[in-house]
This record gives C-alpha cells, structure tokens and sequence, in this order.
C-alpha cells in the first residue's frame, strides 16, 4: 500500500511512493513499473517522504527516524536530527537555496532545519504550542524563509525559516497545500477541505467533500485544477479553483481510499498520481477521466507500492 507521493524536481516522469510496508519505491516511467530503493528485513513504514533538486531523498520510517539518500535511493543512512526522542512526521525541502535547505517536522512540536544536506540540523518550536507539526508547505510564491505548518491544533507560518512561528488559524488540519497559481490561496485537509484566499486569515470549507484524506494542486493552468482525495468516491476535480467539482475517478477502484496525490506538471499533459490504499498507485493523463494502475498492481506491499 502506497502511503506518501513524491515527484522530484528535476526528473520529468518519476516519482517517488513511500509505502506502509514496503520501503520507497521509485518509477521513471510514469508509474508503470517500480523498484524498490530501501531493502530492510524488516517491514518499512514510510510516514513522509521529500526530494531535493540533488538527488537527495529523505524519508521518516515507522521509529519516526530521518533515513537520508545522497546518491537517488541507492543506499541509506539514519541522520540525527537533534530532536531526542521526538519522532519525524513530515518533511519538506526548499530548493531554491544551495544546497537545499530540508526541514524536518517532529512529534514534539518541533521543526528542525538543515542547510548541508543533513549533516548538521538547527530549529526551534517558538510559537508552534507543542503540538506535533504533522504537514509543511514551502510558499514558493515568496520569496525564501516562507514556510508553513499544519497541526490539530492550528495553521502556522514561519517567515524566518521556521525559527519563529506565527499562528495563523485555529483550524486544525493534517494537510496543508499551497496554490501556485494564486499568491494568497492556501487549501487545508481534515475530513473536509478548507480554502483561505487571503493568506491563511480566515478560511471557508469547501462542499460537498467529506471524508477527505489528500489533495494536489496542477499549476499548468490558472486557475490551477485541485484534486481532492477521499475515502468514499475516490477522486473529486475542481476547474475553477475549488468553487465547483465534479468527480475524477474513471477506472478507479469503487469507494477506494485515496491516501495521497501528486501532480507531475512538467509532463503534457499532466500526469496526475492516485495512491491507493490496498491498491497501489494508479495514474491519470487526462485530468482524472481514466486511471491506471501499474503493471504490477501494487498490492503486495513487498513487491510494490
């Protein structure tokens, strides 16, 4: 079962899946095949996964520890990230500096950062009230040091790199998304989906979504298209930013649970991935009218994702 997506920066038709069982898998052919980068005797819970622009990959594993590759997944190593016990929960990398500057959200309500490829880590937890940081988003739309927080027990911004935080909202959330298309638009995830469009201030909840469980956002068109994820019709598609949606999920499996999405923009048209729980990761290049699985119909969670 695939459980996290991730589409590197620099290579047009991969990605990258995280799985509950499995490892990392990766796919260089828009996920028709997959092998596996992490061999462990053991089962591996990948919780977050990201990439940097130097074929760098970071996952947290199901002990809540920060694995580090420095050569595309070829091999591993453990990173300590300076937060004692403290489990890592989410992951995020800011590509625009050099190298990448990877933060790392924990258990303990922390973020830690490093700027060296892991090999030394700073953070701070002022302003994020405990409460663990389970999604960061970087505003690529501004300029460096903008980053986002998402917990139960509110949304956060940071606009020093995550030193300092700010709350934003109450609202408690699992996901947070930005939409590159519209500077101040901002998509949360908790069973529903909520959109702020003036910078995280005030948010509305989109209808008629429930149960909601992922979300992406395809930047190729402006307004940029969502995807919504959920656990009782598969996959949802909004045009016009999320005011209206219609459903996306021809060829999906009925009433599937769609843990993650991801959008590959580089690719015309889009290539648009559906994380399925049980199921493996499917694939849509026509905005959600057909899906596809992979060829080795991800079930078996040592063999694929």
């Amino acid at each position: 079962m695939a459980f996290v997506l991730v589409v590197p920066p620099a290579r047009p038709r991969t990605i990258y899946a995280g799985t509950a069982r499995g490892g990392v898998f990766a796919s260089t052919d828009l996920g028709r095949r997959w092998r596996r980068l992490t061999r462990s005797r053991r089962a591996e819970r990948i919780k977050a996964l990201a990439v940097d622009g130097a074929d760098t990959i970071y996952a947290s594993d199901g002990e809540g520890r920060l694995l580090e590759s420095r050569d595309g997944g070829e091999s591993w190593s453990a990173t300590d990230t300076g937060a004692g016990p403290a489990e890592v929960v989410s992951l995020a990398t800011d590509r625009r500096t050099a190298p990448a500057t990877v933060y790392a959200g924990t258990s303990a309500g922390d973020v830690r950062r490093s700027t060296d490829r892991g090999r030394s880590w700073s953070g701070s937890a002022s302003g994020l009230e405990g409460q663990a940081v389970l999604t960061l988003a970087i505003d690529r739309r501004r300029r460096r040091g903008i980053l986002w927080a998402g917990t139960m027990g509110g949304v956060f911004r940071s606009t020093d790199g995550g030193v300092t935080w700010t709350k934003l909202a109450s609202l408690p959330v699992r996901k947070l998304i930005l939409d590159l298309t519209r500077r101040r638009t901002v998509f949360a995830v908790l069973e529903g989906v909520f959109r702020s469009t003036d910078g995280g201030t005030t948010w509305r909840r989109l209808a008629p979504i429930h149960h909601a469980l992922s979300l992406a956002v395809d930047p190729s068109r402006r307004p940029g298209t969502v995807y919504v994820g959920t656990s009782y019709s598969s996959v949802l598609r909004s045009t016009d930013g999320g005011d209206t949606w219609s459903g996306a999920c021809g060829g999906l499996p009925p009433l599937a649970e769609v843990v993650d999405l991801a959008v590959d923009a580089r690719t015309s048209p889009s290539a648009v991935y559906a994380a399925l729980s049980t199921v493996g990761v499917h694939r849509s290049t026509d905005g959600g009218a057909s899906w596809l699985a992979d060829e080795g119909r991800a079930g078996a969670d040592q063999a694929a994702p």
